[in-house]
């Protein structure tokens, strides 16, 4: 009976549940570029599907993503197929550019020279994505000193096409809560979170001191929980502690203590040597008094 009252509930999951708009849910897909002639796998939440296709990045986490339903987070033909789509379910949705990353526009195509890339010590390869001028481009071409960079979206002029499945949805406020937090600043693991009705505490993990993104991302978060979550009150909290160094310090000192004493035991072998003729010397020197006392009595 135990069994069967624990499948209940993944059954619930996959069973005819459907989304709507304003719902948080994760997606896992494998996202294609369709040409007339083959297609390309582009990006993918799957380790297994990038190792397959040659396009495995070390650096790169391999996970289902967190959206919002109707909240453009993907190209536009996927948030309407989003909306409506069933739990659990598998799906296959393609793009036209239209509904898609649009068409190219040749004026977003230049070319620049090698020495600018050497000074912003950039290896130019085809395909290697980059940053110029605050602005994302790829690297079309490479010639003799000339790179021709691209603009446009590289997914632009292409049909593509999503094989996804969404994996779940956030049920109470707290999964919800995450989800936005995971969705705008990459994960909600270390954050401690503390719920009291339509106020939210939440204590951010030390790297968030240092961390320029989320400083960026912070004002995201407070956006979309109080649009998503039905949170009016959020409180980032920081913490820090002043480490006790004064209780470091003796267990230092009896380490030295330690590594002090150690030459003298090796040493005391060799003492007994030398201090015997002395010690006999003082026990003929206190012995030849009680004699001479004893003479004298």
């Amino acid at each position: 009976m135990a069994e069967e009252e624990s499948k209940e509930p993944q059954k619930q999951e996959t069973s005819g549940e459907k989304l709507a708009k304003g719902d948080l849910a994760y997606l896992d897909f494998d996202l294609f570029i369709v040409r007339p002639d083959d297609e390309e796998l582009y990006d993918t939440t799957r380790e297994e599907s990038a190792k397959d296709n040659d396009i495995f990045d070390e650096k790169k986490v391999y996970e289902e993503v967190p959206f919002i339903v109707g909240e453009k987070r993907f190209l536009p033909g996927l948030d309407e197929a989003l909306e409506g789509a069933e739990i659990g379910k598998d799906l296959s949705v393609t793009i036209t550019p239209d509904k898609g990353a649009g068409g190219r526009d040749p004026k977003l195509v230049e070319v620049r020279s090698m020495r600018e890339f050497s000074r912003m010590e950039i290896i130019p390869e085809v395909g290697k994505e980059v940053v110029i001028n605050n602005k994302a481009a790829t690297i079309a071409a490479v010639f003799a000193g000339r790179v021709r960079v691209d603009y446009n979206n590289p997914l632009a002029g292409y049909d593509t096409r999503y094989d996804c499945k969404v994996t779940k949805k956030a049920k109470d406020r707290e999964e919800k809560i995450r989800g936005i937090i995971d969705m705008d600043y990459g994960s909600s693991d270390e954050f401690t979170l503390t719920i009291d009705g339509d106020t939210v505490e939440i204590l951010l993990p030390d790297v968030c001191k240092y961390d320029e993104k989320w400083f960026i991302a912070k004002y995201k978060v407070v956006s979309d929980l109080r649009g998503f979550a039905d949170v009016k009150l959020i409180r980032f909290v920081e913490e820090y502690e002043k480490k006790k160094k004064e209780e470091e310090e003796p267990e230092e000192a009896e380490e030295e203590t330690e590594v002090e004493e150690a030459p003298s035991e090796e040493a005391t072998p060799e003492e007994p040597s030398e201090e015997v003729p002395e010690e006999s010397e003082e026990s003929q020197d206190e012995v030849e008094p009680d004699e001479s006392s004893g003479d004298e009595s």
